[in-house]
């Protein structure tokens, strides 16, 4: 990407282009309606291709010389890898089931590429490591400070702490950025340390209050990491006394923290709270080890290429169903029964699942490159700058936080962070040595320039139309639960439906709407086709068999919780359910044995169920009071299917709701 006149200036990018980015990375707080997509977001995406784009078009209409050299390693080793997985993410379109999900991670990963090679060519160009690196930093401070009011407003007045799950993946950028953003603050001098200081406080606190325990792991890795790096060597020895006193302020930190806690509500310590909140551990860890099983059962049905890029949340409960089926007794298929298994919580065996051998081996040549890299770095200790081995901590961090996170490259801004910090350490490490090699290597046309910039446009354009056909269709069904009357909106629903084809939300929302309305059969079709794109909760199934029921087809029924007592057989709720429909149609012997092996499994929440189902909640509640073995109502998991059955009894005796502070519309 150069040009061969030497009359065109060098690009270099002024304060439009940082604020443009830096309204991508803040994307999340923009006020903007909740529409909310199917496992893939939009608000980064769009920002991220509008961006781009814009950026891209000035470019090829004002031509500046993109002097962009890379070394051969460079090229071998972080680019080339990086194109061959963008192709095979894209090839993998041809088998996906999902075919549009493929070309969704293709664009993904087709813009962090540019976004790379970008950032690599403003490290090589101008005072843009700096810029670059503040900026990144602000909008991690910004984060911070929400998530700080958010805790303490939650300290002060009460209410729930959903705020943890809304700031927690942006631990993961913060142990990214966090060894640069140390030497810069150790390299500073003035007022300027003190900003620096405070915004590394900051990013402690987001981390301290959202409790993520993987994220505080990290956060002291990188502090051991860059301790031993600064007495280590002595030539980075001076930095010590600056590197106390950071490490004395995110000790003292949480101090006023707990304080505060202690003069308003309660004296909790969120990490202490956190270590002793053993069943949530026991959740979190056993709900890996099931999402690792589940892939698994994923790479061995396609182990060369995979069940296509970004198809695992379509495919999951698909393979759940064939691993519990080989593995019925796993402990661990007791979990996962509420929300949607979007992604694998291991962004590498994800890669394997929807890739293949194939694509987690080119994966591994691309992170060849970081090897490489830490090599390097240890080989040339001497001479190295230290923001070169921070970085490379960074990207270890980072890499860590992908084998037990959600995030990882599938959220974008998460990715676009780990790609500076790759610029970074690609630029320190990899062009060491090759000066006469890069001098070396060749000057492409303007044209062929021009032609590497259309290519970047067309794949920003193309992961916008996407984007925007997936929020199009959630936009109409919003509009649609607006309707006064059912007829409009059934004409909105029906209309989403026709506009994103593998959109399952406002398929449920109107099969939903049409059993309320005494409409089953209607309904019928909607609910399946929302579970056969992914939705697929204990709780669907049992609306799904609601519709069935109503409708006078208790057998269908009977199938429909037949395959979810295959996908959750763990589930007191939904064995429970099944038995209750096997004795209905006369199977008495299989029920019996269905509610035993719930009774096994739980023996109060499958007595209760049993209850629920057969005779509604007042009989539960009336149970509960005077005998211990039961359960109260609410005490019922998962909650959702506790409106789930009352829905079907409400409609079939409409008088138990005068007794039950469970209520339903029929409107």
């Amino acid at each position: 990407m150069t040009q061969p006149s030497t009359t065109l200036k060098p690009w270099n990018p002024g304060i439009p282009f940082y604020i443009g980015f830096g309204i991508v990375m803040l994307a999340l707080t923009a006020p903007l309606p909740a529409w909310t997509t199917f496992i893939h977001m939009w608000r980064v995406e769009i920002a991220a291709s509008v961006f781009l784009f814009s950026t891209l078009a000035y470019l090829t209409l004002n031509p500046h010389r993109l002097d962009l050299r890379l070394s051969k390693t460079e090229w071998r080793f972080i680019v080339l890898p990086l194109l061959v997985f963008i192709f095979w993410s894209g090839l993998s379109a041809l088998w996906a089931p999902s075919w549009k999900s493929a070309i969704h991670h293709t664009l993904i990963w087709g813009e962090y590429l540019i976004f790379y090679l970008i950032f690599r060519y403003l490290l090589d160009n101008g005072r843009h490591f700096g810029r670059l690196l503040r900026l990144f930093a602000l909008v991690l401070v910004v984060f911070a400070v929400l998530a700080l009011f958010d805790f303490l407003s939650i300290t002060a007045f009460g209410g729930n702490t959903s705020f943890r799950g809304r700031f927690a993946k942006y631990g993961e950028q913060i142990v990214t950025l966090l060894p640069l953003l140390l030497v810069f603050v150790l390299r500073t001098s003035g007022r300027t340390i003190y900003l620096g200081l405070t915004s590394v406080v900051l990013m402690w606190l987001l981390i301290y209050t959202t409790a993520g325990r993987v994220n505080w792991v990290l956060f002291g890795a990188v502090l051991i990491s860059m301790a031993v790096l600064i007495l280590a060597f002595a030539r980075f020895r001076r930095y010590g006394p600056k590197f106390a006193l950071a490490v004395v302020l995110i000790a003292a930190a949480p101090v006023p923290l707990f304080l505060f806690s202690l003069a308003t509500s309660s004296a909790e310590v969120p990490i202490l709270a956190r270590l002793n909140d053993a069943s949530g551990s026991e959740y979190s860890n056993n709900f890996r080890i099931l999402m690792n099983s589940v892939s698994l059962q994923m790479l061995r049905s396609a182990p060369i290429n995979g069940v296509g890029a970004d198809n695992y949340g379509f495919q999951f409960n698909n393979f759940r169903e064939h691993y519990a089926l080989q593995h019925p007794e796993d402990p661990n298929l007791i979990y996962g029964e509420v929300g949607i298994a979007a992604h694998a919580h291991n962004e590498f065996m994800q890669i394997a699942a929807e890739l293949g051998v194939t694509g987690a081996v080119i994966f591994l040549w691309f992170l060849a490159g970081i090897a490489i890299m830490s090599f390097r770095a240890i080989r040339n200790f001497r001479s190295v700058p230290l923001h070169a081995p921070a970085a490379l901590i960074g990207l270890l961090m980072f890499l860590a936080s992908s084998g037990v996170s959600a995030y990882s490259f599938r959220v974008m801004q998460n990715g676009l962070l780990f790609f500076f910090v790759l610029a970074v350490a690609s630029k320190a490490l990899l062009k060491r040595n090759e000066r006469l090699e890069t001098a070396a290597s060749p000057r492409t046309s303007t044209a062929r320039t021009r032609l590497v910039l259309a290519g970047g446009m067309v794949v920003c354009i193309a992961l916008l139309v996407y984007t925007g056909i997936r929020l199009t269709s959630v936009i109409i069904a919003t509009q649609a639960n607006r309707q006064k009357d059912f007829e409009s909106g059934d004409a909105l629903f029906k209309a989403a439906a026709m506009f994103d084809d593998e959109n399952p939300d406002c398929r449920r929302t109107l099969g939903m709407l049409l059993l309320k309305k005494k409409r089953y059969a209607e309904a019928i079709p909607w609910l399946e086709e929302s579970i056969a794109l992914g939705r697929g909760e204990s709780t669907d199934f049992s609306y799904l068999a609601s519709a069935f029921s109503l409708s006078g087809d208790d057998v269908a029924a009977e199938h429909t919780m037949a395959k979810a007592a295959t996908l959750y057989p763990r589930s007191p709720f939904v064995l429970t359910r099944y038995g209750e429909l096997l004795e209905r149609n006369g199977k008495i012997d299989d029920s019996v044995a269905i509610f035993r092996k719930a009774s096994a499994i739980d023996a109060r929440a499958a007595a209760t169920w049993r209850v629920m189902v057969t005779s509604g909640p007042k009989a539960v509640s009336d149970l509960a009071a005077r005998d211990n073995s039961y359960l109260q109502v609410m005490e019922l998991h998962p909650e959702s299917s506790i409106y789930a059955v009352t829905t079907e009894r409400y409609i079939r005796f409409p008088e138990e709701q005068r007794f039950s502070l469970i209520k339903i519309s029929s409107e």
